[in-house]
C-alpha cells in the first residue's frame, strides 16, 4: 500500500483538470476494490472583486461583497489504480 504515491497522482490529476481550483487538501485516503479513493477538497472563486472596474457606482461595494462571498468550497473523489497508480477518473463527493 503505497498512499502518498496514489495522493501525489490524484493531486496532480486534480491540478491539472480543474484550473480555477486552489488550496487543495487532502481530506480522505482509502482503498475500494482494485482502486485507491483519493477525497480532495479545494476552494473556486470567480474574478477577484478587487481587481474589477468600478462601473456600478453606489452599488459597486455590494457587489463585491457578492463575488467575495462567491467563494465555495468542493470535493471530489480520485480514482488511482492500486496496482500501476494510473489515474482513472474523479466523482463527486457525497455526503453519508
Amino acid at each position: 500500500m503505497d498512499f502518498k504515491r496514489a495522493i501525489a497522482v490524484a493531486l496532480e490529476n486534480a491540478k491539472e483538470l480543474l484550473p480555477g481550483a486552489k488550496e487543495f487538501t487532502l481530506e480522505g485516503a482509502i482503498i475500494a476494490d482494485s482502486n485507491y479513493e483519493i477525497t480532495l477538497s479545494y476552494y473556486l472563486t470567480g474574478a477577484n472583486p478587487l481587481e474589477l472596474p468600478d462601473e456600478n457606482g453606489p452599488g459597486s461595494n455590494l457587489f463585491k461583497l457578492a463575488k467575495i462571498m462567491g467563494t465555495r468550497k468542493e470535493y471530489k473523489i480520485f480514482i488511482v489504480g492500486k496496482t500501476h497508480f494510473e489515474f482513472k477518473g474523479f466523482k463527486a463527493y457525497k455526503e453519508k
